[in-house]
């Protein structure tokens, strides 16, 4: 299961506007300033099981289910 290539991912940067999906920071294309973050671990290398995250969100959400996570982030 490759992993998309980098112009698929161009379409990650702009459905999130560069912002990690979980807290709405505001990222750059840096080297470490942007995480592509599976969704569902295990769940495979297909575009739609990836989400832009900055790497504080993605470190502390591991491999904990994403809709989980996102509660704990945003209490609305």
């Amino acid at each position: 299961d490759p992993h998309p290539s980098s112009s698929a991912f161009d379409s990650l940067w702009k459905r999130f506007a560069s912002c990690c999906a979980y807290c709405g920071t505001k990222m750059t294309r840096a080297p470490k300033q942007a995480h592509y973050d599976h969704l569902l671990p295990g769940g495979g290398n297909r575009l739609s099981n990836f989400v832009l995250s900055c790497p504080d969100c993605n470190e502390r959400k591991r491999d904990q289910d994403w809709q989980k996570f996102l509660r704990q982030c945003c209490e609305d």
